[in-house]
């Protein structure tokens, strides 16, 4: 996840019933008086959640920060096969 421009301080990284949440805030650093066209970066609250599948242990989580991207590694959790579902015709 791209974080340039917000201290590792300011990130939240929680895990409740397998949904993965990273939350935090970037702040402006701008002078407000001055009016901007353009911004390419944007500022304020952000948050961001994933579903992961069942069985993820908390401890086997790691969260790295450098140069303004956060990584984050999961471990583990249960591998579910998939199944093809054939489509047939609409019954008469």
């Amino acid at each position: 996840m791209e974080l340039a421009g917000v201290e590792r301080e300011e990130i939240e990284i929680t895990l409740h019933d397998n949904t993965l949440t990273i939350s935090g805030e970037r702040k402006s650093d701008l002078d407000e008086e001055v009016t901007f066209y353009v911004q390419e970066r944007f500022y304020g609250a952000f948050r961001r959640s994933m579903t992961l599948p069942a069985g993820i242990d908390e401890d086997r989580i790691d969260a790295y920060s450098d140069n303004g991207l956060l990584e984050i590694t999961v471990e583990g959790g249960a591998i579910v096969e998939s199944h093809r579902i054939r489509i047939g015709d609409k019954p008469a």
